[in-house]
């Protein structure tokens, strides 16, 4: 979604559903938009597939910062989602400085 694709990119797609979908309606989901997108790209490529409510905060904000909705049932969804999104990782911003500032200093000699 940053135009940076090349002939070897893989694709990344993330689903946005209801956070009490069984594990077989994720199944279900999952195999349909596979077979969606691996019938629309017509070759062998990797097809990395993620739901949303389930992601780690760093890749729901990438995904609200550059996302592209392909395919939405009701248009307020994504625009919420996006909101909170960016409410939360701003709050946990002092959290995530603080781990990054551990994880440096045992790492660094």
């Amino acid at each position: 979604a940053q135009n940076v694709a090349s002939e070897w990119s893989d694709y990344d797609i993330a689903v946005l559903v209801k956070s009490n979908l069984s594990k077989q309606q994720r199944k279900q989901i999952y195999d349909k938009v596979y077979d969606l997108v691996s019938k629309k790209i017509n070759r062998l490529v990797d097809i990395d597939i993620v739901f949303l409510p389930e992601a780690p905060m760093e890749l729901q904000n990438h995904v609200a910062k550059y996302g592209k909705v392909l395919y939405e049932q009701n248009a307020q969804v994504f625009p919420r989602f996006r909101e909170s999104v960016m409410r939360n990782y701003a709050d946990f911003a002092p959290l995530r400085q603080i781990f990054q500032n551990a994880t440096l200093a045992r790492i660094t000699p």
